[in-house]
């Protein structure tokens, strides 16, 4: 079985200067790690925090992407280069051990009100679980998907609502598990059979992030696409915001190998009704016709 931890980037539609505080982009990923390699991460990541930071204990100290390159708090206390090395040494390690990682991005659209928000959200999510069933397909093996808890309201029932992830992998999965339900599907693809889910367990598992070190070292992995992937925006869209290099927190050697050897992302095609694995010279083109 293979554990599937995943996070979110850019859900959030705010503007900041006429532009997304929360980046151009929706991204769903998660990253894979099966039993052979779940020791090997968990002791060598320990080790990393404790060298670059003298975190002995990370339950104490939380360990999120954007307080450590903001360099918030607990790490204000240390150099630029500090932090920059920190995050080459982490993709490195993230290559070294071969983690597979796998994305869904979605371009957020402009002056979107809140059907199409929901829309571009759900259509990024489905985008992640149609990769996750690929992945697994090819590895033979089952997965179970491991995100952070969610704090939503209750119901009249005294039940937690379900999230759009959620909704969508019960969907996938209803086939097998309860075939005479009848729902309205939050979206439907082209191709019905390759939608249904057939090595995902049939829940996800919900923990605190504080208490899973491996979603930490999935905020950092997401945080790092985010990062890239906004200065490469600004790069091909100038005059909305200047593109800075300083502001990715990874050198262009670590991220090319890492794109090379351990990433694979979807992007649902809008015209097509479907989902497509895409490179990443395919999302920069896209993003050259946004509207921004």
């Amino acid at each position: 079985m293979i554990l599937i931890y995943t996070d979110e980037s850019g859900i959030n539609y705010e503007l900041l200067n006429k532009f997304f505080r929360d980046g151009p982009f929706i991204i769903r990923g998660g990253m894979c790690i099966d039993d052979s390699k779940y020791f090997h991460l968990e002791r060598m990541f320990i080790q990393l925090i404790e060298d670059y930071f003298g975190i002995d204990n990370w339950q104490k100290q939380e360990i999120h992407a954007t307080n450590i390159w903001n360099r918030d708090g607990f790490f204000n206390q240390f150099s630029e280069d500090k932090i920059r090395g920190f995050f080459e040494e982490f993709l490195q390690l993230i290559c070294k051990l071969h983690i597979d990682c796998l994305f869904s991005i979605r371009l957020k659209s402009k002056d979107a009100d809140e059907n199409k928000k929901r829309t571009e959200i759900i259509k990024a999510e489905y985008s992640f679980l149609h990769n996750l069933e690929y992945y697994l397909a090819e590895k033979k093996e089952t997965g179970i998907i491991i995100a952070d808890v969610i704090n939503n309201e209750k119901c009249e029932t005294n039940t937690r609502h379900r999230s759009i992830l959620e909704t969508l992998l019960y969907q996938r999965m209803a086939w097998r598990i309860n075939p005479n339900v009848a729902f309205e599907p939050l979206i439907a693809s082209k191709y019905k059979f390759e939608s249904r889910a057939c090595f995902l367990l049939d829940n996800i598992h919900y923990v605190e992030s504080k208490d899973s070190i491996f979603l930490e070292i999935s905020d950092v992995i997401i945080y790092i696409i985010m990062r890239v992937f906004t200065y490469l925006y600004f790069q091909i869209k100038p005059g909305i915001i200047k593109a800075d290099i300083n502001k990715v927190p990874i050198s262009t050697d670590t991220f090319h190998s890492f794109m090379l050897n351990n990433a694979a992302f979807t992007h649902y095609e809008d015209l097509k009704n479907d989902v497509a694995f895409v490179l990443g010279s395919y999302l920069l083109f896209n993003i050259n016709k946004a509207e921004f």
